[in-house]
């Protein structure tokens, strides 16, 4: 909020809890030393990082914000990195919107900011990707952080009206993620196999991480649910962002990942009397890798595509 004197107020949140603002480069100043104290720059002269001949190694980091099942670190590798720039996951929190709490929200890693079809740019991410890795092996690596919780239960409210929270999420404290990024950066972390497919955080230095781990929150039951609840989720966007041309193998490593989720078991009663056999079916429903592009969209291209 800016007040009539053009002062930001920064704690007045009447507008809304966000803020955004620009500013120049060389403006980026940290306070430096101990009272008197100088300023100091911390702006680089490119935009662009230097060569990866030049460095110690380049980490890409992905940032979601869930509090059910999902660990606080996975180590990805390079598809996996690709998936999770597909999916851009996150979810509604209860305070910013009740009716919709708890539910996904998915968006392709740099959209709305760059215009253009999101399945060129997974496409465009996929090849920059897998060409470094090619090209620097061992330099490059891939991790997402959940900077949300785990533990929380929400359900639908009596009568249908809204949500209730049944129980609240255990947030990741601010120090437990610093310690996690730093290790993930020094290479002192462990890692193991996970229910989500990639590899979950085991032990970090300066974190104790034994008590966030989904099996104490959940039940078997219920962690299957959440389980099938993402990859439905992941399905679904997966297909819609495929109508824009998504590379096969993207959407062929998708399918790969959907394995996480239990099988629904289907009960089967025996009866004493006898019924005819079912009609065959057509046809088997095709697989998403089965699909090809449409060339020309049938819905209004809009806005993404210039």
């Amino acid at each position: 909020m800016i007040d009539a004197d053009g002062t930001p107020q920064f704690l007045d949140e009447n507008l809304c809890g966000n803020g955004r603002s620009i500013v120049m480069r060389k403006q980026l100043k940290i306070k430096h030393g101990w009272g008197p104290f100088s300023m100091k720059d911390i702006w680089y002269p490119s935009l662009d990082l230097p060569p990866l001949d030049e460095l110690d190694g380049l980490i890409f980091a992905f940032i979601t914000r869930r509090n059910t099942i999902m660990t606080f670190a996975q180590k990805l590798t390079p598809i996996q990195a690709t998936l999770a720039y597909l999916w851009g996951e996150s979810s509604h929190s209860y305070a910013s919107n009740p009716a919709k709490a708890g539910e996904s929200v998915r968006i392709v890693g740099t959209d709305p900011f760059i215009v253009g079809s999101r399945g060129a740019k997974v496409n465009h991410f996929h090849r920059i990707v897998m060409g470094l890795v090619a090209n620097y092996p061992g330099k490059v690596h891939f991790y997402q952080y959940n900077t949300g919780g785990m533990g929380e239960i929400i359900q639908p409210a009596e009568k249908g009206a809204g949500k209730k929270v049944v129980r609240k999420v255990e947030r990741v404290p601010i120090d437990t993620m610093a310690a996690i990024q730093r290790g993930d950066l020094r290479g002192t972390n462990q890692y193991r196999q996970s229910i989500l497919g990639t590899d979950e955080i085991v032990s970090a230095e300066g974190a104790d991480l034994s008590s966030y781990a989904p099996e104490k929150y959940y039940s078997s039951d219920q962690i299957a649910n959440y389980l099938r609840d993402l990859v439905d989720g992941r399905r679904k966007y997966t297909e819609t962002i495929a109508e824009e041309g998504l590379m096969p193998e993207i959407i062929r490593a998708a399918e790969e990942s959907y394995s996480i989720a239990p099988r629904t078991e289907t009960k089967v009663f025996a009866t004493s009397r006898k019924s005819d056999p079912p009609p065959p079916k057509d046809k088997p429903a095709g697989k998403l890798t089965d699909w090809k592009p449409n060339p020309r969209l049938v819905r209004d291209r809009g806005w993404r595509y210039g």
